[in-house]
């Protein structure tokens, strides 16, 4: 009896120890699960953080390009509305240059300029005849046609020290930067 109960008791023993090392086995396996599914998620949540970095960087690169794009497509529309506008206002002052409402103003101000010194005034086919007869009773005025243009009225003293041009085309030329301002205003105000 002695005998078999020793080994009893030691298979009880090696039985209890092998149970006490299978739960401290498996302990240390849930832990070691555990911390390996907390480094998983870790990670996970890292790669998820940078990923919405890059995502984020992208994006704003991507907006600023297409913001860039919009201002340049703007600027661009904007100019070309600018071009056809300056062309109809120097196709209007064009037509509008013979007319004696819009001739007489200017070339009494360019002839002011000039007091009762002698004057050339060049004058193209399109103002000639309205010029001559503006300039009639004005001595020391002398009118020579241009060939350079067509509402071409230029005055300028006769011994070339000073010339004025007085031409509604070269007066809208030289206002234009003031009057694109104005345009821009006007267009760009909420009604």
């Amino acid at each position: 009896m002695g005998l078999e109960h020793l080994l009893k008791s030691l298979e009880r023993n090696a039985r209890e120890e092998a149970e006490r090392i299978l739960a401290q086995a498996r302990a240390e396996s849930e832990e070691l699960a555990r911390h390996a599914a907390d480094q998983a998620v870790a990670r996970r949540t890292e790669s998820v953080a940078v990923r919405e970095r890059e995502l984020g960087a992208q994006a704003a690169r991507t907006l600023g390009a297409a913001r860039r794009d919009s201002r340049q497509a703007m600027l661009e529309a904007r100019q070309r509305f600018l071009d056809r506008m300056r062309t109809a206002v120097r196709e209007r002052a064009a037509r509008a240059e013979p007319e004696p409402g819009h001739l007489g103003p200017r070339l009494d101000a360019a002839l002011a300029c000039f007091g009762d010194a002698p004057v050339e005034v060049r004058a193209g086919p399109a103002v000639g005849a309205a010029v001559r007869a503006a300039v009639a009773d004005r001595p020391n005025t002398m009118v020579v046609a241009a060939e350079d243009g067509e509402g071409v009225m230029v005055v300028r003293a006769a011994d070339g020290s000073m010339e004025v041009d007085a031409s509604l085309v070269s007066l809208v030329e030289r206002r234009w930067p003031s009057l694109v301002l104005d345009l821009l205003r006007a267009i760009e105000e909420p009604a």
